[in-house]
């Protein structure tokens, strides 16, 4: 990468010397714009593929990986969460000194944590009530990676998501809003029986059992992705039934 980021920049200065030398004025002009717009254009496209190197070899670990379809059943959407009143916004303290008098009322501009809190749960109920309607499907799955030399070894469980079956390798995540569905439960089979994952990293093939969540129009026929790697052949039974 360093070496072609050399090589474009002597490229360039030699364009510039040779117009120099041979162009006229308006010339010089013209491309000295060009390379400006060439420079400003190449820049934002390095910087985007530096950002993404990282992620492309956190996938790599599952390129071409192996997805055993055990079982798959629909379900009813989970419960929302219980929508709590939000207390009064004006904090007040009574304090009664024992007299016939009419209570005093203290108000304190204080900022109180357990309000704040609440109005931290009000908005994630507000965004999950803003969820478009989804089916919800229990997937069975057992995920067995390639052998790979060096590099990333370890995945994560609960970065999978599931894509249209025709989606290739290789394709920025969101790019095209390619995402169908991701997990809202994602459990780990280990001495047998299944257990919550707790958002750990896993070495080798993994059997998972995931409640994955997909709009009410997505295509029937998907495959997994995660990261930039897509795989696997998983096929939804209509809602309500079970394959």
């Amino acid at each position: 990468m360093f070496r072609l980021i050399l090589f474009v920049f002597a490229v360039l200065i030699v364009l510039i010397l040779l117009a120099v030398r041979y162009l006229p004025w308006w010339g010089i002009l013209l491309l000295l714009g060009g390379i400006v717009l060439f420079i400003r254009f190449a820049t934002t496209r390095l910087f985007v593929a530096l950002f993404m190197i990282p992620f492309k070899a956190k996938g790599a670990v599952l390129k071409n990986a192996v997805a055993e379809i055990r079982s798959v059943t629909w379900e009813p959407a989970p419960e929302k969460p219980a929508r709590h009143e939000p207390p009064s916004p004006v904090q007040a303290a009574i304090e009664y000194d024992g007299s016939d008098g009419p209570a005093i009322v203290a108000h304190s501009d204080e900022p109180n944590d357990a309000l704040a809190e609440d109005d931290e749960d009000e908005d994630d109920e507000e965004s999950y009530d803003d969820q478009a309607p989804r089916d919800h499907f229990r997937i069975d799955v057992e995920i067995t990676p390639r052998p790979k030399a060096g590099g990333f070894q370890f995945w994560e469980p609960g970065e999978l998501r599931v894509v249209p079956f025709s989606t290739k390798s290789g394709i920025t995540p969101n790019e095209e809003n390619l995402d169908i569905g991701e997990p809202v439960e994602v459990e780990i089979f280990r001495d047998d029986r299944f257990e919550p994952d707790e958002e750990c990293k896993y070495h080798g093939p993994l059997r998972l059992r995931m409640l994955m969540a997909v709009p009410l129009d997505s295509p029937r026929r998907l495959k997994f992705r995660y990261y930039f790697e897509a795989f696997g052949d998983l096929t939804l039974p209509p809602s309500g039934s079970t394959s």
